[in-house]
């Protein structure tokens, strides 16, 4: 063990935290990773395989995740302030807590996804399938841009933004 791995099953007291701002991750495998904690701001992550993968409190600020498969990934407490998702696979993914004010979500598959906490304020949820998600409230949706195209869950039918 050594690198990231090591820093965070030491809780930071050896090896080292991944820090990586603008990381070119397109199209990368990164299934079942452990992120926790990194610093990836601007990354491109866009078309990667993020099944499973370990974000949890990690630095993820303005990144692409377009056309990811981020499938049962553990977002909670992330900030992912401007982070791009459109056409992305979130299915399952916990978002807790996590900072995802201005974020885009445009076509985004989000069946399952845990929102309980989340700042969406200025989230762009247009066209966005949020039928099934978990946690999110008419306040947060109302901080959020959404059209007639967003999927809700039943319990929230606000008029359109």
């Amino acid at each position: 063990r050594t690198g990231h791995r090591l820093w965070v099953d030491t809780g930071g007291r050896e090896g080292t935290r991944a820090s990586l701002p603008g990381a070119n991750l397109r199209g990368a495998d990164l299934a079942e990773a452990d992120l926790t904690e990194a610093d990836l701001p601007n990354a491109d992550l866009a078309a990667a395989n993020c099944r499973g993968t370990i974000f949890r409190k990690a630095v993820l600020t303005e990144a692409t995740f377009a056309g990811a498969n981020v499938r049962s990934g553990n977002l909670a407490v992330a900030r992912l302030r401007g982070a791009d998702f459109t056409g992305a696979c979130l299915d399952g993914s916990c978002l807790r807590g996590a900072d995802l004010a201005t974020a885009r979500f445009g076509d985004c598959s989000m069946r399952g996804t845990d929102f309980s906490g989340a700042d969406l304020r200025g989230a762009d949820l247009r066209g966005a399938d949020m039928r099934n998600v978990v946690g999110i409230t008419s306040d947060q949706i109302s901080q959020a841009n959404h059209d007639p195209g967003t999927l809700l869950p039943g319990y929230l039918n606000p008029a359109a933004k």
